[in-house]
């Protein structure tokens, strides 16, 4: 109590201040901070130059309150619902199959999901540590298809996953706003574009203490009103 107590004394005088400065301490999936928060912090730094930021890029599930984590971010099917933290949905995604062209060149363009059980593929490999290898698909109105199929590569890391399915490793399923660039460029080609995961939802997760320091809350500030931004259209990426 007396630590709290001690802590929304401090949050209540820092909020007095007219600019925000102090340290902000961020989560992200990799591929997030790699792909958009590598756009964003700069710029935003720019315009806070008393603010610090410490950004800890880990695919982990990160415990916010324990680690004093400002803001974690999450790429989730749903929002998170623990005691004591907030979410705040940000924007949401979803994940497309994708190929190099030379890969569907060796092993042909599949027509249907099915197929994907006997192809090389790409994977996660928190989803490797629980047995079987699955994905689950939606295509045309709505219908499901779930597919076993047999990964090459198991990696947490979503951009070891895109380099890989650039050099023709396998078929990867990777984040719509991550693979846009690569497509456009002719190093991806999108697999069964008529089916995509569930949607995920980005959202920020943060503490519900009382007194949010004016460095966190201009930080949440700026994401919810970028983020969304960048994640709709990836061709503003840099």
């Amino acid at each position: 109590n007396m630590v709290a107590e001690g802590q929304s004394a401090y949050d209540s005088v820092a909020l007095l201040r007219s600019v925000p400065s102090g340290i902000v301490r961020i989560s992200s999936p990799t591929v997030l901070a790699q792909h958009h928060l590598s756009q964003l912090l700069p710029d935003f730094m720019r315009q806070y130059p008393k603010i610090s930021v410490s950004l800890d890029a880990t695919d982990r599930n990160v415990q916010v309150i324990e680690e004093r984590i400002d803001i974690a971010l999450r790429s989730r099917k749903s929002l998170d619902s623990e005691p004591g933290l907030i979410a705040r949905s940000l924007a949401t995604s979803q994940m497309i199959l994708v190929a190099s062209p030379d890969y569907i060149t060796q092993h042909g363009m599949p027509t249907h999901p099915k197929q994907l059980s006997r192809m090389p593929t790409l994977n996660n490999e928190l989803e490797r540590l629980e047995g079987e290898q699955k994905w689950e698909l939606f295509g045309p109105e709505g219908i499901s298809c779930v597919i076993k199929h047999h990964p090459r590569l198991f990696c947490l890391n979503r951009w070891v996953q895109l380099e890989s399915a650039i050099q023709g490793i396998g078929i990867a399923l990777i984040p719509i706003p991550v693979a846009t660039m690569s497509i456009e460029k002719g190093e991806l080609v999108q697999v069964l574009p008529e089916w995509t995961t569930k949607v995920q939802i980005i959202h920020a997760v943060f503490s519900k203490r009382k007194g949010m320091n004016p460095a966190t809350r201009v930080f949440l500030d700026y994401l919810i009103l970028h983020l969304p931004t960048l994640l709709k259209d990836p061709t503003l990426q840099k």
